[in-house]
């Protein structure tokens, strides 16, 4: 009677390299959708600008719009953690018109979106490392 021993370890690892490159795939782009879905439409100019891109093991969604970041943490006296500017200022548009503001609230379009998947993130999870 022999004993046979053999090493799945590079299957496995292999197995949950796949599962692990799918989920962040999905999960990005779950969020990337939602967030374009939460955000504002007036020129439609931030809401194109979302992308999710998976490299490795790590999964990035952002945008390239630096607007994106005035939408998500706010500006001037209703940025997110109070340190924005505390007077009022000017700025024209892209059609000549001036406006003067205190600032803008925060949207949190790319919070909202991850806070809204958190269900779909850890269902989803749970189905791919049951296939390892």
């Amino acid at each position: 009677m022999g004993v046979e021993i053999k090493n799945n370890f590079m299957e496995i690892k292999g197995l949950i390299a796949e599962q692990s490159n799918i989920f962040l795939n999905e999960v990005a782009m779950e969020i990337c959708s939602q967030t374009v879905q939460n955000s504002a439409t007036q020129t439609g100019a931030t809401k194109r600008s979302w992308r999710h891109e998976v490299e490795g093991n790590i999964g990035v969604v952002g945008s390239t719009s630096i607007n994106a970041v005035y939408e998500e943490f706010g500006t001037g006296e209703y940025a997110l953690n109070g340190d924005g500017r505390k007077t009022p200022w000017k700025y024209q548009d892209i059609k000549g018109k001036w406006y003067t503001t205190s600032g803008k609230k925060p949207k949190r379009m790319l919070f909202k979106a991850f806070e809204s998947k958190k269900a779909f993130i850890e269902k989803r999870l749970k189905e791919l490392l049951k296939e390892v």
